[in-house]
């Protein structure tokens, strides 16, 4: 993963499916082909990526007792050719879900749901994937919320 703008890195570590880059406080990186920013903070961070969901499970373990890994940005081909698979397979956008939520927001992805997402041709997820990074992360996040409190299907 090339990045267009980094701020301050204190240390970068190279791995055969992955690297760590830490930054110093307050620093910022975006990713060169048009992934969300993905570390800005109070204290020195490490933004961790892989160029494999296998290994970021090798690194990172299972997700916890009861526990999925769920992409944020889903892990389709076309989000993998266009952001790159460092910017799917990195320890901002994977995060555990419990099971049950993590079924229903894959459910609610294959769904149509026309009065959210503005058409009733396309299933959320075939609408997200025209969808930025960000606006996949953005709408991502807003579903599991939104799921877990009961304001969706």
């Amino acid at each position: 993963m090339g990045f267009a703008v980094v701020g301050q890195v204190e240390t970068v570590a190279m791995a055969v499916d992955g690297f760590t880059v830490t930054l110093a406080p307050g620093a910022v990186v975006m990713s060169s082909r048009g992934a969300s920013t993905a570390g800005a903070g109070l204290g020195s961070r490490a933004f961790r990526a892989w160029k494999s969901f296998s290994g970021f499970k090798k690194a990172m373990g299972p997700a916890g007792s009861g526990k999925q890994w769920h992409h944020i940005v889903e892990q389709t081909p076309g989000n993998a050719k266009q952001f790159g698979p460092e910017a799917l397979h990195n320890a901002e956008n994977v995060i555990p879900l419990d099971e049950a939520l993590h079924r229903r927001v894959s459910a609610f992805y294959s769904t149509k749901q026309p009065d959210l997402i503005g058409t009733s041709s396309l299933t959320v997820r075939q609408w997200l994937s025209t969808q930025s990074s960000q606006a996949q992360r953005d709408f991502g996040l807003l579903s599991i919320e939104n799921i877990r409190k009961g304001l969706w299907p």
